[in-house]
């Protein structure tokens, strides 16, 4: 019996002391884990303060960018620079401007300013509106609703000022990413006082007690002048701890970005982790094992979905930056061609103006078609849609083909485009469409990052078993630590508004995908910043490349083509199409009957027989395809109408739907004039 007592004392104090041992083991494991997890709330407070300072700075820079570009525009436009000196205005034109920008921005007011002297405004001024003085960009003024806040571009003794609602600054705080449900994500004055969101009441008017002190620190401190310098609190406040980040905004003066997170939220995982240790501290006498194997295991997986957090914000981030450069890059043909339709619509410019801004619709139209056309194109590499029509091609003769197409960009930067050819190339077999795309590419790379008075050169080369092209110039040149990354989708070497070249990012990774799919490889090298850099395409050499083909008509040729007394018929719902499209094959010297549906061109047909028919797609009622169909169905033996499908749809699969229904070929939309005519004279006179 005493034997027992001693074996049982004996037991409860080895259970005494491993229930010991295991809850001062707990006791630091839970302290470790909770300092662990308070700093990374407070870093992820940081990053998403930081996140939002960034994206409203960017925001207002882009606005800023549109307002100094439409300042210039306006002086381009309306201002006349008399023998004294200064600008003088045409009111009208300017009045007009003013309130086109202001609906185009949806700005409250907008008023131009030649010196101390107010030239012309749209709209009344708001009295709590001050422009801003450098370095700020914005100064926010009015309270709750009727908030605004004033930018000012400004040249010379020229000054444009606008006046937006600050809603529009509001929506840059919609993302939450980071805050959980409770969080907080503010934009403060130096005061303390709330600005976003908007409207706030009460004790939300300013932010807590616990914060002010930071918040003016924030303001008033020189680190205010570096916005990557900002605030990590954890600050004890009533007995509830309190994690934030702040993050000065040098670009609204004195204002600063709060994020917070709720204390308790943010140390759920750890608190819940607490509570798991102290039920397993008393079942680890018998299982303690198992216990170090769950713990362990929680543990790793709470930074794995930590980890996991931090990659999915990244990855929202990348996904925004990359559609608001999409936006940008859209926009800003739009504003060309939208700005000088306006002004043609308007007013009756000289010749010499209106040959210009005829240069600049064309110019602009053309580059937001071939930005859509990457994006479909990366879309079809994404996808693998992209297939390839081989033929024997002549490489010199895609190369110089894409030198002419680029040569007028060239040419209005300064840059000078030489090519040369070593020795005897053999003609390869690949897509000549594709691997002109591919060429053209790349020059239009090397030509957009090459400064004025710099030079491209286009090398063809043969090896033992393989065709290269080798494209170099003296421009910027590539980093070495962005050079494995060149040929990335959506990676550029600049990004935000800051960006020296525009351009999606995606060129260089559609090069790339269509050379693979040749079975070829490219390579980019670089010397480093501002000394050039060099793309090599090699694509193998193929068994028939001995036989050179007939070069076909690529993108950039130019046809000296005529349609004399050809009747066409042009089948389009669409009325702007339908003339532009009778404009430009009457001016070919053809008769052009137009329709507006397939009903009406049967009618049209059987009464008119026309020599070709031009017919779109994708019509109400009944389409293209359906049209030809039974075009060719109700056709005598010994007549065959040539058909041409114009349309918007373009991919290669729907080139392959319309030759199979009946079209004899296939030209895309935006239509471009040349080789409609072509199109059409190669059907009407098809070669021998």
């Amino acid at each position: 019996m005493r034997s027992f007592s001693i074996r049982s004392r004996s037991a409860l104090i080895l259970v005494a002391l491993n229930v010991a041992a295991i809850g001062v083991l707990a006791f630091f494991a839970y302290r470790a884990s909770r300092d662990t997890l308070t700093a990374q709330a407070v870093a992820t407070a940081r990053v998403v303060a930081d996140s939002r300072g960034d994206a409203l700075t960017r925001a207002l820079e882009r606005q800023q960018d549109r307002l100094q570009a439409f300042l210039t525009s306006v002086e381009s436009l309306c201002g006349e620079h008399p023998a004294r000196g200064g600008v003088a205005f045409e009111r009208e034109c300017a009045r007009v401007a003013l309130r086109g920008f202001r609906n185009a921005e949806h700005a409250v007011a907008v008023e131009l300013y030649s010196g101390p002297r107010r030239v012309v405004a749209a709209e009344t001024w708001p009295e709590t509106a001050t422009p801003p003085t450098p370095p700020r960009l914005a100064v926010i003024g009015g309270l709750d609703d009727s908030a605004i806040y004033t930018m000012q571009a400004t040249r010379q003794q020229l000054a444009v000022r606008a006046v937006f609602p600050l809603s529009d600054l509001a929506s840059t705080f919609i993302d939450r990413s980071g805050l959980k449900t409770r969080g907080e994500l503010l934009l403060t004055d130096g005061t303390g006082r709330v600005i976003v969101p908007l409207g706030a009441q009460g004790d939300k008017a300013t932010v807590r007690p616990a914060l002010l002190a930071a918040v003016r620190q924030c303001a008033a401190s020189p680190q205010h002048d570096d916005p990557d310098m900002g605030l990590e609190l954890i600050l004890g406040s009533e007995g509830k701890g309190l994690l934030a980040g702040v993050r000065p905004v040098p670009a609204i003066g004195d204002g600063c970005i709060v994020a917070r997170l709720d204390y308790e939220e943010a140390l759920a995982p750890v608190n819940r982790l607490g509570r798991i240790v102290v039920i397993a501290s008393i079942t680890v006498i018998v299982l303690s094992g198992l216990l170090s194997l769950i713990i362990a295991r929680g543990v790793d997986q709470a930074q794995r979905e930590h980890e996991a957090r931090i990659a999915a914000e990244a990855a929202n981030r990348s996904k925004d930056d990359f559609l608001a450069t999409v936006s940008h890059e859209l926009r800003t043909p739009l504003t060309a061609i939208l700005g000088w339709a306006s002004i043609l619509r308007r007013h009756q410019p000289n010749a010499a103006r209106f040959e210009h801004a005829l240069r600049v619709i064309e110019r602009n139209a053309r580059m937001e078609a071939r930005l859509i056309d990457d994006l479909l194109d990366v879309t079809g590499t994404i996808n693998g849609q992209i297939k390839l029509n081989p033929s024997t091609v002549s490489v010199v003769s895609v190369v110089e083909a894409a030198i002419e197409a680029i040569a007028p960009a060239a040419e209005s930067k300064g840059v000078q485009v030489t090519n040369h050819v070593e020795g005897m190339v053999a003609d390869v077999q690949v897509d000549p469409q594709r691997l002109q795309q591919v060429v053209w590419n790349l020059l239009a790379n090397a030509v957009r990052f090459t400064p004025k008075d710099g030079w491209v050169d286009v090398a063809v080369r043969q090896t033992h078993d393989a065709t290269q092209i080798i494209v170099g110039d003296t421009g910027t040149g590539i980093s070495a630590d962005f050079l494995p990354h060149v040929f990335d989708r959506f990676r550029q070497g600049q990004s935000g508004t800051m960006r020296s070249h525009g351009g999606l990012g995606l060129g260089l990774s559609i090069v790339r995908h269509l050379v693979e799919l040749h079975g070829g490889t490219v390579t980019a090298e670089s010397p480093g910043l501002g000394r050039g850099a060099t793309f090599t395409v090699t694509l193998p050499r193929t068994e028939s490349a001995s036989v050179t083909a007939p070069r076909r008509p690529v993108v950039g040729e130019h046809f000296a083509i005529s349609l004399p007394g050809a009747c066409v018929l042009v089948v389009d719902d669409d009325t702007d199409t339908r003339e532009v499209v009778r404009e430009i094959l009457q001016y070919a010297g053809a008769k052009v009957i137009t329709s507006g549906s397939a009903r009406e061109t049967r009618t049209l047909i059987e009464r008119f027989q026309p020599d070709v028919l031009i017919a779109d797609i994708g019509m109400p009622d009944e389409d293209g395809y359906s049209l030809i169909q039974k075009i060719r169905e109700n056709e005598p033996g010994a007549r065959h109408l040539p058909a041409i499908a114009l349309t918007a749809h373009t991919r290669p699969e729907d080139v392959e739907h319309a030759l199979k229904a009946g079209f004899h070929a296939h030209v895309a939309k935006p239509v471009d004039a040349s080789q409609l005519v072509s199109s059409i004279a190669s059907l009407l006179r098809p070669a021998a």
